[in-house]
């Protein structure tokens, strides 16, 4: 006997949460999936050039961060093709983010990040 689930009329499931979890839609939110993984974003405060911050995440992971993206956003400054941020270290409520760029390229800008963990 197959234990396959077969759904025939998605039309019923209108309005249905097929993931029901924890979460918060805010600009800097989070969501819990169902098995335990987490999923947070979050922007931090603009940086100048070769400084760096502590970006406190949405909520604390209970157990472990898997990984951490962080993308620049809002380049402002002479070469906005030259300039990069880094994850310096990272714990289960916060990371340091560092804003660097090549050649004195200068400038301002928004870290962006995703984290996983559970």
């Amino acid at each position: 006997m197959s234990s396959v689930l077969r759904v025939t009329n998605l039309q019923n499931l209108s309005g249905v949460d097929m993931f029901p979890s924890t979460r918060s839609l805010a600009a800097n939110g989070y969501y819990k999936f169902p098995g335990g993984a987490i999923l947070q974003w979050v922007r931090g405060a603009s940086l100048a050039s070769e400084t760096s911050t502590t970006i406190t995440y949405p909520m604390a992971f209970p157990t472990a961060v898997t990984s951490i993206i962080v993308s620049t956003t809002n380049v402002v400054g002479s070469y906005p093709d030259r300039v990069f941020q880094i994850v310096n270290g990272y714990g289960l409520s916060s990371c340091t983010v560092q804003f660097n760029a090549f050649n004195s390229a200068g400038g301002t800008s928004y870290p962006d990040l995703m984290i996983w963990g559970y």
